[in-house]
């Protein structure tokens, strides 16, 4: 009975784990410092701005003996080299991984409030068409699955002040389950090139013995 109850409680813990949301939240306002933090859960740890740390009292250290340095085994050489084909399946793979995790990705906020302001009104203009054309490219890059809970998204022109106006905000998580499932088939298909190219390499490895067994090498 206690078997089945620690069973059921790690099971419980596993499934909550999986089902942890990590992330980053990033904001930036004109004139003030920008502000970084780790999301995990419903708790930001900050990352910017740094704190300050304290000065520590500097002491000179103890000067430690050098040890001698031991001498590294010799590697054998592959003689086999890396194919077009194995770079083209670790490309397909690294690839779909991207693909899956920007598709898993979850846009919790995005607020994007400008305002174009220069004292020269053709400058004005100019920024502010090239900020529309931007988040335009942007739009375009989005992946069609991707989930936006909630977008702010606010451009105009302002030829009075002349100076630009920004406000920004980003809040986007991934469940940590999800970031497993993915490395996992990522460094499955990794090691499958791996294995292949090991194989490979062993068996031209033996064919070169057999040629030329005293050097171990293909004859050229």
């Amino acid at each position: 009975m206690k078997a089945i109850v620690i069973l059921s409680l790690i099971l419980l813990a596993l499934i909550l784990f999986n089902m942890l949301r990590v992330g980053v939240f990033a904001s930036y306002v004109s004139g003030e410092a920008a502000r970084i933090s780790l999301v995990l859960g419903a708790v930001h740890i900050p990352i910017l701005p740094k704190k300050k740390k304290k000065k520590k009292d500097k002491r000179p250290k103890e000067k430690k003996e050098k040890e001698p340095k031991k001498k590294k085994p010799e590697r054998v050489p592959i003689t086999h080299k890396i194919t077009f084909e194995d770079i083209s399946d670790v490309l397909h793979a690294i690839g779909k991984a991207i693909h899956r995790f920007r598709s898993k990705i979850v846009i919790h906020r995005f607020k994007f409030w400008f305002i174009s302001s220069n004292e020269d009104p053709y400058k004005t203009v100019k920024t502010y068409n090239q900020i529309n054309n931007a988040l335009c490219i942007l739009g375009t890059w989005t992946d069609p699955n991707l989930v936006i809970r909630k977008s702010d998204i606010k451009t105009a022109t302002d030829f009075n002040v002349g100076k630009n106006y920004l406000d920004f905000e980003l809040k986007m998580t991934i469940r940590i389950g999800q970031i497993i499932a993915i490395g996992f088939i990522l460094i499955t298909k990794l090691l499958k090139v791996l294995f292949r190219f090991l194989r490979r390499s062993r068996k031209m490895n033996k064919l070169s013995e057999v040629l030329d067994p005293g050097k171990g090498v293909p004859i050229p």
